[in-house]
């Protein structure tokens, strides 16, 4: 999928639109919950990276409730190259496959919102490997994920919803 979107700039940006909009929509889905349930002052000064971050949202509300940290949003090339028009001092762009070798070294948080669901287990390994290199002692991987119960634990309506 995200083959075709990046030969599909404007289904691209529809895709990107329709995240941000379901994101905000779904109660349990907003942001807040990650800009305002996780003990992100306890950084100080610190450097989020937003692996994976498409346009920035997060990263921008972020920054914005949270004055003492700064964020890097990466993404693939075209990703960033559209959403950097909207880059703050506390907020920058960088274009990063996540695959390869993490470039910011020593960043307070890695984190990863709504990634690993799109990949299976081997390739979230391979992901989470990759970052490796850039840690240092006392670095989190911070996961914002959706996860899903076991099948037939659900009325078949909610289970069809999020499977």
């Amino acid at each position: 999928m995200f083959d075709f979107l990046r030969t599909q700039p404007l289904k691209a940006d529809q895709f990107s639109k329709a995240m941000r909009f379901y994101a905000a929509g779904v109660p349990g889905y907003s942001e807040s919950h990650l800009v305002e349930g996780y003990p992100w002052d306890s950084l100080g000064t610190g450097t989020v990276v937003d692996v994976g971050g498409a346009d920035g949202h997060v990263g921008r509300a972020l920054s914005k409730t949270h004055r003492n940290l700064s964020v890097v949003v990466e993404d693939l090339p075209d990703v960033v190259a559209a959403a950097s028009q909207v880059a703050t001092d506390r907020v920058r762009y960088q274009a990063y496959d996540f695959f390869s070798p993490q470039p910011v070294v020593g960043a307070d948080v890695y984190l990863f919102r709504w990634v690993f669901h799109d990949w299976p287990d081997h390739w979230i390994v391979r992901i989470l490997r990759a970052q490796v290199p850039a840690l240092r002692k006392g670095n989190r991987i911070v996961v914002n994920e959706s996860l899903s119960p076991p099948r037939g634990s659900l009325p078949l309506t909610l289970e069809r919803n999020i499977q």
